[in-house]
């Protein structure tokens, strides 16, 4: 067989794998300081979950997005120690992956001799724990695959969801990837709060399934129940960083003065464990924010141009923990948005807050809705504070308001409240929508600000998406409700 033979064979050995470097990772994986962050604050907090796969992970973006390979051979070499030390004589099967990698990893490095031994080796697995050489027998490698996409963005969910149903096929009642699979039914939170309590039904310790379950339960106003969660968890857990995480969060949607700052104290508290957490100084910020905004409605308005000096001094909190978010995560759209509205407060930082608007617009890595919720802020941001209507309609979305037909919902909604719980905070800005205004359509309530601003030459420019069901095909209909 000659040379150019022998390499075209191990290229498809190779890209037959299932392994990192084949799931199509690169394709989430946009800021690669932040999805580092998350992986090391896992592995380092998490002892006995993902430790294998967070390593291969590692290793992954070390060779593909940061060129260090010997970094990269380090991860994946920890990543065995890890199989052996925490599988024993079940290692083999949660190291396949590992194997897989390292052939890949030699491959790209010019090393086809080591990459066709680690090839031989991954088939000799497969063959011995799983009877045929082919790697997708073994269900441990797709809960490998959706850990790993559960980390990047929102968009790999359905991906990762997948891979974890096919995993639960060959152990269903395996804890962890239980867990997994309900991270990542975030929008569908029905679902997700079954899975959370069926991992507590067989893991009653588990602090971290409480704490997302009670913002499930949250979210659907079952206050009490909630609260419970909450404090059994922090009980357990008093000192885990994620556990602390998630409580902050719970208390920060109370939205009242008292649990604003019981929610200040916890999230300082998980700061200290975990320095390098974007999400936690994102919502120390905003916290500040709220505080800052709820001190200056309490004021007479003649006292606001005064700027107390405690007004100053919740701002300038809220902007210091902003920034230092966007250093840990600079693409945390959110935050960014955020921080831009932080900035309307003070004059001398409008240029900021306008450079800031500018270089989302120009970022090409968010989502449709994350740019019309940037493009309605900059033109509210023109016309209220830099008084320049003209300005303000020129930031309209040349595409049109993404705007997803009712059907979108999926249900009817008998209770207004319940919107929230199923579409994220993104997609509720981007849609405009608002619980204090509303209009009742049949049964279903929509909630909306923008569409009660724009004028109905306005509304004709707002181009609908396209149907969601196909030409023919029975369901709801997809009109544009105005």
């Amino acid at each position: 067989m000659s040379g150019d033979e022998s390499q075209s064979d191990l290229e498809k050995q190779l890209l037959s794998m299932e392994c990192h470097f084949t799931w199509g990772l690169d394709k989430f994986v946009k800021v690669v300081t932040n999805i580092m962050n998350k992986v090391e604050f896992h592995l380092q907090n998490n002892p006995g979950s993902w430790q294998v796969g967070g390593r291969n992970f590692l290793a992954f973006i070390n060779e593909v997005e940061n060129r260090d390979s010997t970094q990269a051979f380090k991860n994946l070499e920890d990543a065995l120690q890890n199989a052996k030390k925490e599988h024993g004589d079940d290692h083999e099967r949660y190291s396949v992956v590992t194997c897989a990698n390292f052939a890949w990893l030699y491959y790209r490095q010019d090393d086809h001799d080591k990459a066709k031994s680690y090839a031989c080796q991954v088939s000799d697995i497969c063959v011995k724990v799983g009877g045929t050489s082919s790697m997708v027998a073994l269900p441990e490698v797709f809960a490998e695959k959706g850990w790993s996409l559960s980390k990047c963005r929102g968009e790999a969910y359905p991906a990762a969801i997948e891979s974890f149903r096919i995993a639960l096929q060959g152990d269903k009642d395996n804890i962890d990837w239980i867990f997994g699979l309900a991270i990542c039914h975030k929008m569908e939170v029905l679902e997700g709060e079954k899975l959370l309590k069926k991992v507590l039904d067989l893991d009653p310790q588990n602090t971290i399934a409480m704490v997302l379950l009670a913002l499930r339960l949250q979210a659907r106003e079952e206050n009490e129940e909630a609260l419970s969660y909450i404090t059994e968890a922090m009980e357990k857990s008093p000192g885990h960083p994620t556990v602390l995480k998630y409580a902050g969060m719970f208390f920060r949607r109370q939205r009242t003065t008292e649990s604003m700052d019981t929610s200040l104290k916890i999230l300082q508290n998980a700061l200290r464990l975990a320095p390098t957490s974007a999400t936690i100084q994102h919502t120390i910020g905003s916290i500040y924010f709220e505080r800052y905004k709820l001190k200056k409605r309490c004021l007479p308005r003649h006292y606001r141009a005064f700027e107390s000096t405690e007004l100053n001094q919740l701002l300038s909190k809220a902007v210091e923990a902003l920034k230092n978010s966007l250093l840990l995560n600079g693409n945390y759209s959110r935050c960014q948005l955020d921080l831009a509205r932080a900035f309307w407060e003070r004059r001398s930082d409008h240029n900021s807050a306008r450079n800031l608007y500018e270089h989302m617009l120009q970022d090409e890595s968010l989502k449709p809705e994350e740019k019309q919720i940037t493009h309605l802020f900059f033109g509210r941001f023109l016309m209220w504070k830099l008084k320049s209507e003209e300005k303000a309609k020129d930031t309209a979305p040349p595409f049109g308001l993404v705007l997803p037909p009712l059907t979108f919902l999926g249900f009817t909604l008998r209770k207004p409240r319940h919107l929230g719980s199923l579409v994220s905070p993104a997609m509720r800005l981007s849609l405009g929508l608002s619980l204090s205004h509303r209009r009742h359509i049949g049964d279903l309530s929509v909630f909306f600000c923008l569409l009660s601003s724009l004028t109905p030459p306005a509304l004709s420019q707002i181009r609908p998406p396209p149907p969601i069901f196909p030409q023919g095909a029975q369901g709801p209909p997809t009109t544009p409700f105005w």
